[in-house]
């Protein structure tokens, strides 16, 4: 079964930081007290929506198409350099 990809502004890019270990700690005893993964912790810190960790539903990710759109043009940028010119990718995803 062939799968399209997920447009290029809702594919999941992964950033990664060096902490010392203490910093490591102090992260994943606020992330636990607040009930996130640490990754959905520094994610939400800096203004951005948590993420599940499985695969999104479709309501997820027409939410996520919709921030990710105005966010785009929100940067002075075109989103439709960021999705393709049909929600066909959307049906694809469903299957």
């Amino acid at each position: 079964m062939l799968r399209m990809p997920l447009p290029l502004a809702l594919a999941r890019r992964t950033i990664s930081i060096q902490v010392r270990e203490d910093e490591f700690l102090q992260l994943r005893k606020e992330s636990r007290a607040a009930g996130m993964s640490i990754a959905n912790y520094l994610r939400t810190g800096r203004g951005l929506p948590e993420n599940s960790a499985g695969k999104p539903t479709i309501e997820q990710l027409e939410r996520e198409s919709d921030e990710a759109w105005n966010r785009l043009k929100d940067l002075g940028l075109n989103p439709e350099k960021y999705f393709p010119p049909d929600d066909e990718w959307m049906d694809e995803y469903r299957r």
